[in-house]
């Protein structure tokens, strides 16, 4: 299904590139490392597919991969992308291509789900990364965001901060950081905060880094 799911890929963006932004990790040989990836992916629109017919245009979208490795072996990863920013750039109506994909996929009773607790699988990765500071630093900040407590936004962030969200929205400064951490909390209203995975790093040559999986 993975290369099947690549080559299907490729027909629509033969010119598709990954290019890693950043990656920290955690664990070690014995029992295995756990790596986030922050990635750029980029291509143009030149085949019909899972997208539509060819729209000739180009997109540039950031995806996160955690992947799970032991004895030079991926066995586990979580996987997001911007696909509601790759519609847009491609001229798409991210909700309109959700319910059109509905109906593709048979109808709300037999598509395929939305991901949700009741449909996780317990993979054979059960690590929940390392205890650095700066992986504490974050995941006190998002708990507080998560937590109503938006005034951490000032007191935290510098002024220039750059923030990017879903749908390829790239912000700057405190007010829209605000504006949209305030939006997804009010779209969850009932939502359970909760960290499943927290690494931070400090490496020779790079500041202090963290990602979080919740």
């Amino acid at each position: 299904n993975t290369i099947n799911g690549t080559l299907a890929t490729l027909a629509e963006f033969p010119d598709r590139q990954l290019t890693g932004e950043d990656v920290i990790w955690s664990g070690n040989a014995e029992t295995g490392f756990l790596s986030s990836h922050r990635l750029l992916t980029m291509g143009t629109h030149t085949g019909g597919g899972y997208f539509g017919p060819p729209t000739g245009k180009r997109f540039v979208i950031r995806a996160i991969a955690d992947c799970a490795a032991i004895n030079n072996q991926i066995n586990d990863e979580w996987l997001i992308r911007d696909t509601a920013g790759l519609l847009k750039q491609l001229g798409l109506d991210p909700k309109q291509f959700a319910r059109d994909l509905i109906e593709r996929e048979g109808g709300p009773t037999d598509c395929i789900q939305p991901f949700s607790p009741k449909v996780d699988i317990a993979g054979p990765y059960q690590g929940c990364g390392n205890e650095d500071a700066w992986g504490a630093k974050l995941a006190d900040i998002l708990t507080r965001i998560m937590e109503k407590d938006f005034s951490v936004i000032r007191a935290e962030y510098d002024r220039a901060v750059q923030c990017e969200h879903p749908g390829a929205t790239t912000v700057h400064s405190w007010a829209d950081t605000e504006t949209l951490w305030m939006g997804l909390r009010a779209s969850f209203p009932n939502a359970t905060f909760k960290i499943e995975h927290q690494i931070g790093r400090q490496d020779p040559l790079m500041p202090p880094r963290a990602a979080l999986r919740w």
